[in-house]
């Protein structure tokens, strides 16, 4: 957090234009940066409390925690009152004097949703809580779409004491650059909606097209990122953290695909810059292709919404986005767990795009030839398995499932210390 504040505070004119700052919302990044950092030692009071306590009751919800010997559903605040008042206390703080950066595009939302997410920290009442983040999703939506320049990411989802949410609190810039690589990302989705009839799945081709991709880089990620930086989000948006994808996947990219022996053909019509550019937005694509997919066939329940729509007085187009994404909404999980129906929902994102590449590029989603494309996207799977530690990661289990299918089918085999595609 120091190393980034020092940064932004020396920063010369030029340097907050490339960044997408001004005077005024590089305080408020710096003030963020500061309110934020406290999620750490959040995490890692969450992080002893999930290693010591006994697996949560049947009735425990992402924010209703439960003790042992103890009935009473807690939350964060209740648990770790000493972290989220501080918290709490910064983000109204930051809010109530916003008048350096009030005028900003989006910056009425972001200050409204400051506001609701301190209350979503300092809630005490589990259900309280439940509808609190609702809300906040539901702002998140509106900031994204805004034009607000910075994005503040709350966490909503975990793993570490499912179904408990892990505490995360993660600060990105949109910045000019981001914006016009968006361009490419959103004609990539566009390309995937309108393709969907090949599958016969055109009934989620609207879903597809109209949610928001958000391209961004991390200025400072806390609390569950301790642990785990994420490359991408998908919900209540697709939010993707570009840096995070650099290190992460697009730098070594080019590794896994000298494994296969079909790339040097392949790739061979390219001159060096073009092969590397190539590579690197094809790493990138297998991202936003990956996160766009899960809305064919959403880990949602029409059921629910449906009966809610009956009998609710809220307007119709602002309950259905307050009940999207909500783990009430999965009764899938409560019977076979949060993490395998992860994995279940990860593995489909996979198997709806891939087989969609020879079409999005026939119509001009994508650059690049079909064959480039199958060995790109084997290429992924070897780099999502090796990169994941544990068997038991939903990403791992998808990338090994698709592998699996494509040695026993002979698609890919070994050869000369090499792996070969056989079938395109």
């Amino acid at each position: 957090t120091g190393i980034y504040k020092k940064i932004l505070e020396n920063a010369s004119e030029e340097d907050l234009q490339k960044m997408n700052l001004k005077n005024g919302t590089r305080g408020l990044l710096i003030e963020l940066l500061d309110a934020s950092a406290k999620a750490d030692p959040l995490f890692i009071r969450f992080l002893a409390f999930s290693q010591l306590s006994p697996k949560p009751p049947e009735e425990a919800k992402p924010l209703s925690i439960y003790l042992p010997e103890d009935a009473k559903p807690h939350t964060l605040a209740s648990l770790f009152p000493h972290e989220i008042q501080f918290i709490k206390k910064r983000f109204i703080a930051i809010a109530e004097n916003s008048g350096a950066w009030i005028n900003e595009p989006g910056a009425e939302i972001f200050k409204e949703y400051l506001k609701t997410l301190a209350d979503l920290y300092s809630e005490t009442d589990p259900e309280k809580a439940a509808r609190t983040q609702k809300q906040t999703d539901f702002l998140y939506r509106k900031l994204a779409s805004s034009g607000f320049p910075v994005i503040l990411t709350s966490g909503s989802g975990g793993y570490y004491k499912e179904p408990y949410s892990d505490p995360e609190l993660k600060i990105s810039l949109r910045t000019p650059e981001c914006e016009k690589e968006r361009e490419d990302f959103r004609r990539a989705q566009r390309a995937l909606a309108e393709n969907l009839g090949v599958l016969n799945v055109s009934q989620f081709a609207e879903s597809v097209k109209k949610q928001e991709i958000i391209n961004t880089i991390v200025f400072g990620a806390y609390g569950v990122n301790l642990t785990f930086n994420a490359v991408a989000q998908g919900e209540p948006v697709i939010l993707i953290y570009l840096n995070e994808q650099m290190r992460a996947y697009d730098r070594d990219f080019p590794k896994f695909l000298d494994i296969f022996s079909n790339t040097v053909e392949e790739f061979s019509n390219l001159d060096p810059e073009e092969r590397k550019n190539l590579m690197e937005q094809m790493s990138r694509l297998n991202t936003v292709l990956h996160e766009a997919s899960h809305e064919v066939y959403p880990d949602t329940s029409p059921e629910f919404t449906d009966e809610l729509l009956k009998f609710s007085k809220l307007p119709d187009e602002l309950l259905k986005e307050l009940v999207k994404s909500t783990d009430e909404l999965l009764p899938e999980a409560k019977r076979i767990g949060k993490k395998p129906l992860t994995t279940i929902d990860e593995a489909k994102a996979d198997m709806v795009y891939r087989p969609l590449m020879p079409s999005m590029i026939e119509t001009g989603g994508l650059k690049g030839t079909k064959r480039q494309w199958a060995i790109a996207m084997a290429s992924s799977m070897l780099q999502v398995i090796k990169d994941t530690s544990a068997e038991d990661d939903p990403y791992y289990a998808s990338a090994a499932f698709s592998l699996n299918d494509l040695f026993e089918k002979g698609a890919i085999v070994f050869e000369n210390n090499k792996l070969t595609i056989k079938d395109f």
